[in-house]
């Protein structure tokens, strides 16, 4: 059980026994209208696929009452939100807490339970380097996922183009020789060096990628890096 990068089995020991820990189906929207007549359905809208829960149940054991309590306010601490990865699973899952159950079984043992709604179900990060002016890849996953690139150019440039990671080609200008440059679909930034240089960066959206076969243009010869994870609905 690894919470936002803590191992909670090494940090909290003999003090909690690891139960079960289930993942419910999302939440479904399906934008249907039935017309006077029609054969099937007309779908107006894409089916939106929500939040889901994800259940985690363990025993928490101590010397007293008041320790009990402090190991489960430590819990929940831990679980205030982030990124969850379960016992045998390789996804990771970004969560908000929802709630907690207790009940105290014997001196001073306690069955409880935390609720979790999660929002996204991400494969193993994905890191592609290339070299030139394009690239051809197959995104991983079954829903669309933000996309970071990073970009470097030998020389200096007056303006660059990007394309296929949005619907509008993003152009950057005045980029430096050897900088780095990070378009950041997780975070919607745009930096050099570091640095914010929204300023001087012509974009409508952030980078993202839908799975399968994508093809990414620059308007000059760069030494490139996509990341991303895949997501699953």
């Amino acid at each position: 059980m690894i919470v936002n990068g803590t191992d909670l089995r090494t940090k909290y020991g003999l003090n909690v026994v690891w139960l079960s820990q289930t993942v419910n189906p999302r939440t479904v929207n399906v934008y249907n209208n039935w017309l006077d007549g029609a054969i099937d359905p007309a779908k107006y809208k894409k089916t939106k696929y929500t939040e889901f829960e994800i259940y985690i149940e363990m025993l928490v054991k101590s010397e007293s009452k008041e320790d009990c309590e402090k190991l489960m306010s430590s819990l929940m601490a831990d679980f205030e939100s982030g990124i969850v990865q379960l016992d045998d699973m390789e996804f990771l899952y970004k969560f908000d807490m929802a709630k907690e159950q207790r009940e105290l079984k014997k001196r001073w043992l306690y069955h409880y339970e935390l609720t979790l709604t999660g929002h996204a179900k991400l494969g193993k990060p994905v890191n592609e380097s290339f070299t030139g002016t394009e690239y051809t890849t197959t995104i991983k996953g079954t829903a669309e996922t933000p996309a970071v690139l990073s970009l470097t150019s030998d020389i200096a440039l007056g303006s660059l183009t990007v394309e296929g990671l949005t619907e509008d080609i993003i152009t950057i200008s005045n980029v430096g020789r050897n900088t780095s440059i990070l378009i950041d679909g997780e975070s919607c930034q745009v930096t050099e060096n570091g640095e914010d240089i929204f300023d001087k960066v012509d974009l409508w959206s952030f980078p993202r990628a839908s799975p399968g076969d994508i093809t990414i243009k620059l308007g000059s010869t760069c030494s490139a890096k996509l990341s991303y994870y895949p997501r699953y609905i």
